[in-house]
């Protein structure tokens, strides 16, 4: 039997830089990160851990078309399927995603508060975003030192 753990996120992202910067943005405001690689790593977590998350965020840019192969997965498995999954992806990859089986696309570059939003709205959490006003503690966390939201960003870096 299977427990869904509230605050709970799956990121399934190949890049380190990206996933421990996800990571530890979502851990800050509490949530509890289970991390995975790869597709096979990412269902490998989801059928052996007995706690599964409250929500799947996948990387388009995993290397051998594993996010597809994933999504496919996600999308066909029972068991999965009822997961809310996030899609991190560049702009020209958006228009290849699949929506109908994805609860949100982000954009990349990821800014460390739109991901935030989206993990907290889609987990059904309230987080008041008057925090940013709690004496810059939320503004440290995500990497900012100036009043510009807009430009909170984590950031990646790809090898050639």
């Amino acid at each position: 039997m299977f427990v869904t753990a509230t605050k709970t996120v799956l990121l399934v992202i190949a890049d380190p830089g990206l996933g421990r910067d996800a990571t530890a943005v979502l851990e800050r405001r509490g949530f509890r990160v289970m991390t995975a690689a790869s597709h096979d790593e990412a269902l490998d977590v989801l059928v052996h851990q007995r706690v599964r998350p409250q929500l799947i965020v996948l990387d388009w840019a995993l290397p051998g078309g594993d996010a597809q192969r994933f999504l496919t997965r996600h999308a066909s498995s029972p068991g999965l399927a009822f997961i809310p999954l996030v899609v991190l992806a560049w702009p020209l990859e958006e228009r290849v995603v699949p929506t109908l089986c994805v609860a949100s696309v982000v954009t990349k570059p990821i800014r460390g508060l739109t991901l935030v939003e989206v993990v907290t709205r889609l987990a059904g959490i309230h987080l008041d975003f008057d925090d940013l006003s709690d004496g810059g503690g939320l503004r440290r966390e995500l990497g900012v030192t100036h009043d510009t939201t807009d430009e909170i960003t984590i950031e990646t870096t790809f090898d050639s």
